[in-house]
């Protein structure tokens, strides 16, 4: 019973808890209220490289940071003759989530590169955000000249990212796993758990408008894929329920060169042999 209790005052009363407090500062200020809230939900809570996720981060050829303004982003190498193959993970996760995918492409020749994404990991910072991700993989791939990108989720988006705003690029081809689409329904997720107002709505309005430089509506995966002018596919699960099909059918619908496979039963983690074989008999089409 104590258990129980504790994961219902975790998972509800401690948000609306927070949204009250929010929407009670939008009252007095709420540009002010808005833009702490967006710094809020921009902070991982986790996502730190855990003990037990050491021995197979360890086992790479080396690690090696990349700079990026005043932080460092790491990266992990596995080292062969290859295509260079860039790793970039989801949200609250790091660089141990490939270690599956990495197994089951041991035979092949690919050099793989993985990198912890913003404020994940043992990347520094403590503000995660698509264009953060996007910037950090910008920064990532002018350095080691990667050929190929495989995003997972928040990965997937922050690469979508990358692709439609640095056009010169070395990358020749992007495989997409679970990503998302709307930013608009990631932050109502948000909204919805914390209870968040109107006038805090309104307030978050002001503050993203003030420090992006486009309005909220236009960062959305199937938006940045328009932009996209090389190859890839798209896997997504019809059970994902955390980023629904819908979302990986729109981005692939808006992406000239993308194909989309549609898995059933995998939901969003994807760690499945079945989506690494997808993904194996794709990257020897560019072989």
């Amino acid at each position: 019973m104590q258990n129980t209790f504790t994961k219902w005052f975790k998972k509800t009363f401690i948000p609306k808890a927070i949204g009250f407090y929010f929407n009670v500062f939008a009252l007095i200020a709420k540009k002010k209220a808005g833009a702490n809230l967006l710094s809020l939900i921009s902070k991982p809570r986790k996502g730190r490289i855990q003990d037990f996720q050491r021995k197979m981060l360890n086992s790479c050829s080396f690690k090696e940071s990349v700079q990026y303004k005043d932080l460092n982003i790491q990266t992990y190498h596995w080292v062969k003759p290859g295509l260079k193959i860039l790793l970039c993970h989801g949200w609250e996760s790091n660089s141990w989530r490939w270690r599956k995918l990495l197994k089951n492409l041991e035979d092949t020749n690919y050099y793989f590169i993985a990198m912890d994404g913003p404020a994940h990991g043992a990347t520094t910072g403590n503000e995660a955000t698509g264009l953060i991700y996007g910037e950090m993989i910008a920064a990532v791939v002018e350095k080691y000249k990667i050929d190929v990108i495989i995003g997972h989720s928040f990965g997937g988006y922050g690469a979508l990212y990358y692709l439609a705003h640095f056009k010169n690029t070395t990358v020749k081809y992007l495989i997409s796993l679970a990503s998302p689409d709307r930013w608009l329904d990631i932050a109502e997720q948000f909204y919805k758990a914390l209870g968040v107002g109107s006038r805090l709505k309104e307030g978050i309005d002001l503050a993203f408008n003030e420090k992006y430089p486009k309005n909220q509506a236009f960062y959305s995966g199937s938006n940045f894929a328009k932009e996209i002018n090389i190859p890839g596919i798209v896997i997504h699960d019809i059970k994902d329920n955390t980023n629904v099909i819908d979302e990986g059918r729109r981005i692939a619908a808006s992406w000239k060169g993308a194909i989309l496979f549609e898995t059933n039963g995998f939901d969003h983690a994807l760690q499945s042999p079945e989506v690494f074989s997808i993904i194996r008999n794709n990257l020897e089409t560019l072989n």
